[in-house]
């Protein structure tokens, strides 16, 4: 049983009282086979203006696209490794962590990994503040439109409401089935058009959310015997909405 929580490094191993010892040298011998590579994707782009933490905080909205984008699970099939990603709720990410059997396969997971990051600088990325009251709805109707529409890609909040809409320039093909996350270095023409896309998007989105009523709020008591019950309401009236 492996554990759940990335800074715990205890497994449990279970079975027959005459076979644990033996399972665990074999579990013990499999881990030592295993090479292992870390990558912090920040420092891809650390001359990025902002410093430091803007580079952490871009290669945060990397390692968030890439999932959402299931390019990391991509990258780990091609390269036959183990890729752990953590995200913090500062939006920052730790350096990513490879691991494969072959010290090969985490050379080149790495070098596919710099090329993908590289193709993702900040001028293609950009954040938007929007009430979380919006995310379900911008998820479901809005993201479509804007991907056909500017060619940018829309990753509503999922962490809570303090996390942004994080907006990605893609290109017109990116709503084709065939499309791949980009591999290759932007030019400074390039960075114009990112820049103008995103910017089309952000206001397309903002002009939708402020042609709705202001969004109030109000306490209610609700006793706790109800508190189940009025979960499932809310979430069935969502989903009919």
């Amino acid at each position: 049983i492996l554990p759940e929580d990335s800074d715990d490094d205890e497994i449990t191993i279970i079975g027959p009282a005459d076979r644990i010892e033996e399972g665990v040298d074999k579990a013990t011998k499999l881990a030592f086979q295993m090479q292992q590579s870390n990558v912090d994707i920040s420092r891809l782009h650390r001359n990025v203006p902002g410093g430091a933490d803007a580079a952490r905080q871009h290669a945060a909205n990397v390692t968030r696209y890439l999932q959402r984008r299931r390019e990391i699970e991509r990258l780990q099939r091609a390269h036959n490794a183990h890729i752990i990603t953590q995200l913090h709720q500062d939006n920052t990410v730790s350096p990513w962590e490879l691991y494969a059997r072959e010290a090969t396969s985490t050379m080149r997971a790495q070098t596919e990994i710099n090329r993908i990051v590289q193709g993702l600088p900040p001028s293609r990325m950009s954040t938007l503040d929007v009430n979380p009251f919006f995310h379900q709805h911008l998820q479901s109707h809005v993201a479509p439109k804007v991907q056909e529409n500017y060619g940018v890609y829309v990753i509503p909040a999922n962490d809570g409401p303090r996390e942004q809409v994080l907006l990605v320039f893609e290109g017109p093909e990116s709503t084709q089935p065939e499309y791949h996350v980009s591999h290759s270095v932007p030019s400074a023409a390039d960075a114009q058009a990112f820049q103008r896309g995103l910017e089309e998007a952000r206001q397309y989105i903002q002009n939708l959310i402020n042609q709705q009523e202001e969004i109030k709020t109000e306490k209610v008591e609700v006793p706790q015997k109800f508190h189940a019950r009025l979960k499932k309401f809310i979430v069935e009236e969502k989903r009919s909405q």
